[in-house]
């Protein structure tokens, strides 16, 4: 698999300033090992060197924060990991996320097994001296991908992590049919790919100090359908203020094209219900029974045959459900989401030529 650094971490390597008082080259580690023991269990990584032999990083990947959503937790909210016994080999990046296997985009090609049982993280922990050194800032990195395709593993954090001296985090979350499909109401009110990676913050914050991290200086940051859903955590009324304190957009915000009303959302899924031929598609309890005894591979194709608006990757994306009667805030507009509490950094990018629009 190959991996997107380029633009993405050369940027936000030269950004760190804005996010860390504790910016500076590698140091020597007092690590003897690179077994983490935390309340959910243990976690043996891998330890990565310079070529001098120097401890440059150390990394634990395929970190399971939620249990696997299948069954009937399939196309439901996630719910936490349970603790495990023994060492978990948190050694390789976890499964990727179902999606249509001939994702190609940017020269990433995804070639691992997917799977539903997909909901983990990977941690970069550049070398420090833990016991001499002040616990560290974390990033946490949410990919883009329409909502629709990508994965964790795309995304090589190392860099930012060893030249910022930060701890970078990032995630799997669900997409496409089985992360946002909705019936509208309670039977399926979607969103699960969001409620994913809010489970996924809330381990890094209950989690991260075992790894000399600070959770009281967490940044979520993301690039588009990534920067999308970080816009949707800092206006969710349902986040916890403490959760996260910086947030940065990049290419993307909550108010864009990438939603749904609850009536679209509905309508989609009755559609797909027909093509699945479930019996009952105006039920949407008994659609939703049938849905989630249909196999990945029939939904996935099935979700495929439906009708795309211009520039859109899957016929399932977020939907404006808590915040449907306010959902852009104005205090948002204004620069001050939850009342002050929350630091922004944002920005956009448009690719121009001499013919462009951008360019007029």
């Amino acid at each position: 698999m190959k991996t997107k650094v380029g633009f993405t971490c050369v940027v936000l390597t030269v950004l760190l300033c804005f996010f860390s008082k504790n910016l500076g080259t590698c140091q020597e580690t007092d690590w003897s090992s690179t077994i983490i023991h935390t309340p959910l269990g243990s976690l043996a990584g891998v330890n990565h060197h310079d070529p001098d032999g120097n401890l440059r990083l150390t990394t634990k990947k395929g970190i399971p924060f939620a249990k696997p959503p299948v069954g009937p937790l399939r196309l439901s909210k996630p719910k936490p990991k349970e603790p495990w016994q023994g060492v978990l080999n948190a050694t390789d990046y976890g499964l990727v996320c179902p999606q249509p296997p001939d994702y190609s985009m940017d020269g990433v090609v995804l070639n691992q097994t997917q799977s539903e049982d997909c909901l983990t993280l990977n941690i970069f922990v550049p070398a420090m001296n833990v016991s001499t050194e002040a616990l560290l800032p974390v990033m946490v990195w949410i990919h883009g991908g329409g909502f629709a395709y990508e994965d964790a593993s795309v995304y090589d954090l190392s860099t930012i992590a060893v030249h910022g001296h930060v701890i970078v985090v990032n995630l799997n979350y669900r997409l496409g049919v089985l992360g946002f499909l909705s019936t509208g109401d309670d039977s399926a009110q979607g969103n699960y790919g969001v409620w994913d990676q809010r489970l996924a913050i809330q381990w890094v914050k209950e989690n991260i100090v075992y790894f000399h991290g600070d959770a009281d200086m967490i940044t979520i940051f993301g690039e588009s359908a990534g920067g999308i859903s970080v816009g949707m955590h800092a206006i969710s009324p349902v986040n916890d203020r403490s959760l996260f304190q910086r947030v940065i957009l990049q290419s993307g915000t909550a108010s864009t094209f990438f939603m749904n009303s609850p009536q679209e959302a509905a309508t989609r899924t009755r559609q797909l219900g027909r093509l699945l031929q479930c019996e009952t598609v105006d039920d949407s309890r008994e659609l939703m029974d049938c849905l989630r005894n249909t196999s990945v591979d029939d939904l996935l194709t099935a979700a495929a045959k439906l009708k795309l608006e211009v520039v859109q990757l899957s016929p399932c994306y977020p939907t404006l459900d808590e915040l449907e009667e306010n959902p852009y805030p104005t205090d948002l507009v204004d620069g001050v989401p939850h009342g002050g509490e929350l630091e922004f950094l944002f920005g956009d990018y448009m690719k121009t030529n001499p013919g462009s629009l951008s360019a007029q």
